[in-house]
């Protein structure tokens, strides 16, 4: 999977950054470039500084696997006293080639990964946002905070080391192996039978570091969640005294962590010295080998001098790319989740024609749940253009009856004319339960409309009696809001919401009203629920209204009662208010009182 998505995700994003690219790639040349003259001057360098005499041939100075591919270079004498300053003179400028060319490639690199974090974070809030509700609802706040921003900067990050240490010390190694090769080429060619050995232990190690990092990640996505629940449940810890047991709870949840990120920090730490050492062994080796005639006798001094500069610039490189791939390993292992979560399918309904109408909603058969169907109805129809007010005992699925046609389950099937997915997307859906974010007054009533546009939002307001809260205020729309505190009663924050209903519902022809006067007064609960009506039928949409009140039922076209997840009764209003189940519900439930404040 992560090669899956490294190449449908990332990959694209690299390679539409062309001129980056580019840059990138004529950087690391340089860098190269200006790598290998530095390694090949050091021998010259070294040549003419201890040689007597007036002129050096060029034979002593380069390695002969460059006379091989330029013979025509054998035979030249040169002036000892040009060649000691002019090495010198190359090596400053082959230090300066390579200074500029790093400067170059870092700037670009970081560039590219800024793009890459980015563009990553666009797809992994659009791949969350088209998954299916329940399994969105199943992931805590703590866990999306963790993928849409520890997991995306982790990313960033890595993306950033990699390119910078990977890319780079990768162009230096194999410049100083490729010159290494023209220096001698049989001690190049046993230093590079080793790789296979490295190569194991790097598979080896990856794996343990890539499952040690997932469960990190796992435990610091908790341990987000937990913080996130502090700060939202903080008036109700304040007033029942939790604090000792929240801390308790989040001490375990760091500790757990603590735990987790503890394991891996032996073999992510040891990895590279570990690999560093093993290289030091074998120079060592060599060396002594060499030194003891057990091999490469034919060595001479300059050369073996090239060639020990050349290990010399191995190391690092060596020990950066054993660095890396222990990060790269840890990042596999952190963005699993997320790469899992790009990986599933969109569970968003296709876009049907503009300007699709239709005049009755026919529901052959319907299945709404959860994780199993709580509510099924066959053979049902609705006028639209009319009002149907919804009863029920609680748990009878008077709300899974609105959240199914807003997109809120997970478990729908539906045989309908209008398709299914055409009334999902005609529904205008407002909960019980207000919802208020941080911003402003204007911001939260024009959610969902086209550019945040509030037309006739004064007329809502006042219809709803609002206008005292809104536009008695000195900044009228502009207020600043609170999300987790609102400032508003919990029945002004609910009207408000079927303010925003209202406004956004003049472009949807089904309106979904789940309980939304449970927190009014009986006159303001009278004012609003006429008001709903009033608006619905000037906008001539389907109203489905949730209300365990039965004072108005008269104003309503038709009443359909729920019980056991199945519709027991729809009859006209006029009928269904004096319908002995209706009485009956109304008597034994207690509802239809209008004491509440």
């Amino acid at each position: 999977m992560f090669q899956r998505i490294l190449k449908r995700e990332i990959l694209p994003i690299v390679f539409g950054q062309k001129g980056t690219l580019v840059r990138i790639l004529l950087s690391l040349l340089a860098l190269s470039l200006s790598s290998s003259l530095l390694l090949l001057l050091a021998g010259p360098l070294i040549t003419s500084m201890l040689q007597g005499g007036q002129t050096l041939a060029l034979d002593q100075l380069l390695p002969k696997g460059l006379l091989v591919l330029l013979p025509n270079l054998k035979g030249i004498d040169l002036p000892l006293t040009h060649l000691r300053v002019y090495i010198p003179l190359l090596i400053l400028a082959a230090a300066l080639l390579k200074g500029i060319s790093g400067f170059a490639y870092q700037k670009n690199q970081g560039f590219l990964a800024l793009r890459v974090a980015t563009s990553y974070r666009t797809r992994l809030v659009a791949a969350l946002l088209a998954q299916p509700y329940q399994t969105l609802r199943q992931r805590g706040s703590g866990e999306w905070m963790s993928l849409l921003m520890n997991d995306v900067e982790i990313l960033s990050e890595r993306f950033s080391q990699l390119t910078t240490q990977l890319l780079k010390d990768s162009m230096i190694l194999l410049a100083a192996l490729a010159t290494m090769m023209l220096v001698h080429w049989p001690l190049t060619l046993t230093i590079l039978l080793l790789g296979p050995v490295a190569a194991w232990f790097l598979g080896w190690v990856g794996k343990s570091i890539a499952l040690h990092a997932q469960a990190w990640q796992k435990e610091l996505a908790l341990m987000n969640g937990r913080l996130l629940g502090l700060r939202a449940r903080f008036d109700f810890i304040r007033a029942q005294g939790g604090e000792e047991f929240e801390f308790e709870r989040f001490h375990a949840h760091n500790q757990s962590y603590y735990r987790r990120v503890r394991q891996s920090l032996f073999v992510r730490s040891a990895f590279a010295p570990w690999l560093e050492w093993g290289g030091m062994v074998g120079f060592v080796v060599l060396i002594f080998g060499i030194s003891q005639g057990f091999w490469f006798s034919d060595l001479t001094p300059s050369v073996l001098i090239q060639l020990l500069a050349g290990m010399g610039m191995l190391v690092r490189p060596l020990r950066q790319l054993g660095e890396q791939y222990s990060r790269f390993q840890e990042a596999k292992g952190v963005l699993g989740q997320s790469m899992e979560l790009l990986a599933k399918p969109s569970d968003v309904p296709k876009a049907l024609p503009s300007g699709t109408e239709f005049s009755e909603m026919r529901i052959r058969s319907l299945k709404f749940g959860y994780q199993t169907p709580l509510l099924t109805l066959e053979d049902l129809s609705f006028e639209v253009g009319r009002a149907y007010a919804v009863l029920g005992p609680s748990g009878c699925g008077k709300s899974t009856f609105l959240q199914g046609f807003a997109g809120l389950l997970s478990n729908v099937q539906v045989d309908s004319e209008p398709p299914f997915a055409l009334l999902q997307r005609e529904s205008n859906y407002v909960a019980q339960k207000p919802f208020l974010f941080d911003g402003t007054l204007r911001d939260n009533l024009g959610y969902g409309l086209p550019q945040g546009l509030l037309e006739g939002a004064q007329e809502v307001l006042e219809g709803l009696g609002l206008e005292e809260l809104v536009f008695a205020h000195p900044n009228g729309l502009d207020q600043k809001v609170r999300g987790i505190q609102p400032q508003f009663s919990g029945g002004q924050c609910q009207r408000l919401m079927v303010a925003r209903g209202l406004l956004r519902g003049l472009s949807h022809k089904l309106w979904l009203f789940d309980e939304v006067t449970s927190a009014l007064n009986p006159a303001l609960e009278a004012q609003t629920t006429h008001y709903i009506l009033k608006r619905a039928r000037e906008a001539g949409a389907l109203l489905l209204f949730v209300t365990h009140r039965l004072d108005h039922l008269s104003a309503f076209d038709e009443v359909l009662f729920f019980e056991n997840g199945q519709l027991v009764l729809k009859e006209k209003a006029s009928v269904a208010q004096n319908h002995p189940r209706i009485v009956s519900f109304k008597k034994d439930e207690g509802y239809g009182i209008t004491e509440r404040g």
